[in-house]
């Protein structure tokens, strides 16, 4: 105990004398971030300028001579020996350009996990920006892990950046499906545990709202740059049958509906999956990781901008992946149900049909754009199990079109 109270103080001394450079990532981001009454924005520019002023910050932050020194100085001398593990239960793990690793003590204990971004430093400042605002929330059941500290180093001749997060106990959706359709036992906790996702979720949209207003135009120029994409993949792969002109018409008459029509921004996460939720059902609290996304979400003062029914929409569509793997129907409907109530459980409306037919097709063409857009950086692995995805997502849309 003694040595765990230790670690801790270290970790604050630590986090004190990298919260200079954590303000200063902050107050550099904030000024390419975009304002709640923003009339028009490119979401391509946008991401240029954060990606300059990323590459501008891995000048200026602390730089380690290697990501080993890194560690010892989050750790301090109290793990003076740890070894760097690959972290489990996330399937894309890897996909989005970062390096995501548990740094275990000599005892095995993970004390800690390790993101190195090697390239895409716009990641890097987006989830600093992230960690930044929802650490601050206040929530029974949804649980951020904290940023303990930032960094910057050289690996192989070219520049990292690094960031040392809190580890999440508990496991994730995913291992916790995976290990129910192994065993066939723990089904009541696998509902629990999706109940407490749902109920997660919403204090997510709970935790501060906005003004009522159409969809920002950030998320706006999003959309019909995912509809314009993806078209071009239509056209391309003629195997999933899509009828491009229904498609076309469906999707551009759900989103002039949708953009125009006033909703409540939100803190949003954009990337709601199974394995970016890692659950403890010893104290009923659930991790979100993998923040970059939600930083989307976080306008130049911290006011939101989100749009909770994406986030509402993804859940729901992801579980369809559970029933890939072979998860019986009556099964998955009642994990679906077991969301829903923990969604609804803290005075969440579930969206309107329209709006869940609009971010589904969204949804897809995300995927259809991930996928082709970045299909020769995968692993065989990876590069099957996101074809199955896709593939699952384009009978949705061929459905949803009609």
């Amino acid at each position: 105990n003694m040595k765990k109270i230790l670690f801790y103080l270290t970790l604050v001394t630590f986090n004190i004398t990298s919260a200079n450079d954590i303000q200063h990532v902050i107050s550099e981001v904030s000024k390419v971030k975009p304002n709640p009454n923003e009339t028009s924005i490119s979401r391509k520019q946008y991401d240029q300028k954060i990606q300059s002023v990323a590459e501008s910050l891995a000048k200026s932050i602390q730089q380690y001579a290697n990501i080993h020194e890194f560690i010892l100085d989050a750790t301090g001398s109290l793990y003076p020996q740890f070894t760097i593990g690959p972290v489990g239960g996330d399937l894309f793990q890897g996909l989005m350009g970062s390096e995501v690793s548990i740094v275990h003590s000599p005892r095995g204990v993970p004390i800690g996990i390790l993101k190195v971004y090697p390239h895409d430093f716009r990641q890097f400042a987006e989830e600093v920006w992230a960690f930044t605002h929802l650490n601050h929330l206040k929530c029974d059941t949804l649980r951020p892990p904290h940023l303990y500290g930032i960094g910057a180093s050289t690996v192989k001749g070219k520049k990292v950046l690094m960031t040392f997060q809190e580890y999440a106990t508990g496991e994730t959706l995913d291992d916790m499906v995976k290990t129910y359709m192994k065993n066939r036992e723990g089904f009541t906790e696998l509902c629990q545990a999706y109940y407490l996702m749902g109920k997660a979720l919403a204090e997510l949209h709970q935790s501060k709202v906005g003004a009522a207003a159409p969809m920002h135009p950030i998320f706006k120029d999003s959309a019909q740059y995912y509809f314009t994409n993806g078209i071009k993949y239509l056209k391309s792969h003629p195997e999933y049958q899509v009828d491009i002109q229904k498609f076309s018409k469906k999707y551009q008459t759900l989103f002039t509906k949708i953009r125009k029509t006033p909703h409540h921004y939100r803190y949003s996460h954009f990337d709601v999956h199974g394995g970016n939720y890692k659950v403890n059902l010893a104290n009923l609290q659930v991790w979100i990781l993998d923040l970059e996304p939600a930083a989307y979400s976080i306008a130049s003062q911290g006011e939101p901008i989100g749009v909770s029914a994406l986030d509402y929409v993804q859940a729901i569509e992801n579980l369809r992946m559970y029933k890939i793997w072979g998860l019986e129907k009556k099964d998955y409907k009642t994990i679906r149900n077991s969301f829903k109530k923990g969604y609804q459980s803290v005075k969440r409306k579930i969206p309107e049909r329209d709006e869940r037919d609009f971010y589904a097709l969204l949804d897809a063409l995300i995927y259809l754009d991930f996928y082709y857009s970045r299909i020769d950086s995968f692993s065989d692995q990876n590069k099957k199990l996101l074809k199955e995805v896709v593939d699952d997502r384009m009978i949705r849309v061929r459905k949803l079109s009609h």
